[in-house]
């Protein structure tokens, strides 16, 4: 079987540069706008309302570092149901 190369992609550029080709438009005048997707927006929203919060339960801490460091913290947990109820919170 005959082997044939591959071509290659163009090379990608890093992020800096953009960020260079961004700062020059700004500086030529150009608007320069960014649109957040909507889950973005959300988790924006939700640590800018969760940072507004100084709320702590010292008990649930102690409880979780102490399950943490016994290897006990419950491993199977339903990451919706968490959610949801982190979200109530707020």
């Amino acid at each position: 079987m005959k082997i044939q190369a591959v071509k290659t992609a163009p090379p990608v550029e890093p992020p800096s540069s953009q960020k260079q080709r961004a700062t020059a438009k700004e500086q030529a005048g150009e608007q320069v706008s960014v649109q957040l997707s909507s889950d973005a927006r959300w988790l924006s929203d939700v640590k800018a309302e969760a940072s507004q919060t100084d709320e702590l339960m010292p008990e649930e801490v102690a409880r979780a570092q102490h399950d943490i460091a016994q290897g006990e913290l419950e491993q199977a947990l339903d990451w919706e149901e968490v959610l949801d109820a982190i979200l109530m919170e707020l």
